[in-house]
């Protein structure tokens, strides 16, 4: 696994609901107008209305883009800093092990960490919003409104006690559903076929409707919105982490009919990044219409650039014989601090030095 590094998407907003939501300076989001407002003629509850004071420097950028006949995905953090959790007062946004530890990361600004966000109300309300306040901003600069669920999972590492499947929320679910508590599940790669499933189903359903109740929302506000997904298999690795494979892809989400996205995005950075293994990582790009379902024409592949040691030309030569429609690169100020050449090599250049 990629341990404690930031997960990544193609347009990241990742702050607490109370960072994002400053209006001016000193002011708070208990300081808030709150009226109603609107953004592209949608409209956006007041508690989360300061957040798009914020979105709106999106705007210009997003004029800029429509002008030079360039389209973006955008998307928001599955983790955010500072939530405004409070399972003891019913408000549960966090993720958490079996021994009630909160799933955190360092997010490397200062002592600031951030949270896996929990699949309860609150949080899906909440992205539920933002998603399609940003969706009204695209739409109103003439962007097709592409929306992505950024590496949105169970979180894919234990702790000394187990699984983070134990969130108030979620414990109190798997009582009404299953009759019982939770299965105790301790480690990535357990079989997910305890209880003939019981367990392991009722977790990537749970994922499943968190994102389908936010897919619904976004259209009920925007009709035109499209999705796509950002779906890291290194972390969830079909052969190393049979657990977290099953619950975090729902089988809707194996094919592109019926799953509610446009288009599958893919990463596995510690196949290249770490394994350095550009066979898993080929694996990796092709995987969603090789081993899924998904039509090759909607298949995406995000490979990173972080550090000298990645073999991120050869990697990079490697998918695009592959005939991908598109390779996005994490990330493009890595590429100005390193000084790695453009234009990026083809498989036809013969002088090129793996």
């Amino acid at each position: 696994m990629l341990l404690n590094r930031s997960r990544t998407r193609d347009e990241d907003v990742h702050e607490s609901p109370g960072a994002l939501l400053p209006i001016t300076a000193g002011a708070h989001i208990g300081d808030a107008d709150h009226r109603p407002k609107q953004i592209g003629g949608i409209d956006i509850s007041s508690q989360i209305a300061a957040l798009f004071c914020a979105l709106h420097q999106l705007f210009d950028f997003f004029n800029i883009l429509k002008a030079n006949s360039m389209n973006v995905v955008c998307s928001f953090s599955q983790e955010l800093v500072q939530p405004p959790d409070n399972p003891a007062g019913g408000a549960v946004w966090v993720q958490r092990f079996p021994d009630g530890t909160a799933v955190e990361t360092a997010t490397g600004f200062g002592t600031l960490n951030s949270s896996q966000i929990a699949f309860s109300s609150g949080p899906q309300n909440y992205m539920g919003q933002a998603f399609a306040a940003m969706a009204g901003l695209m739409l109103a600069a003439g962007l097709t409104p592409k929306i992505q669920f950024g590496e949105i999972l169970w979180w894919f590492q234990a702790n000394a006690s187990g699984m983070a499947f134990y969130d108030a929320d979620t414990q109190a679910a798997a009582q009404s559903a299953l009759g019982r508590a939770l299965a105790a599940f301790h480690a990535p790669n357990e079989d997910p076929s305890v209880n003939s499933y019981a367990d392991a189903n009722f977790l990537r359903t749970r994922l499943y409707n968190y994102v389908a109740a936010i897919q619904s929302y976004v259209l009920s506000q925007c009709a035109s919105a499209i999705f796509e997904l950002l779906w890291p298999m290194d972390v969830n690795d079909p052969d190393n982490c049979k657990l977290l494979r099953y619950i975090n892809l729902p089988s809707q989400w194996t094919a592109r009919s019926g799953s509610g996205f446009d288009t599958f995005l893919i990463e596995g950075y510690q196949y290249p990044g770490i394994n350095h293994n550009l066979d898993q990582a080929t694996r990796c790009a092709q995987y969603p219409w090789k081993e899924l379902s998904w039509d090759q024409a909607h298949c995406r592949y995000l490979m990173g650039l972080y550090y000298g040691t990645w073999p991120w030309l050869r990697e990079f030569v490697n998918v695009t014989r592959l005939a991908l429609p598109a390779i996005k690169l994490w990330a493009y100020d890595h590429l100005c601090l390193f000084g790695w050449p453009v234009p990026l090599p083809t498989s036809d250049d013969r002088s090129f030095i793996y």
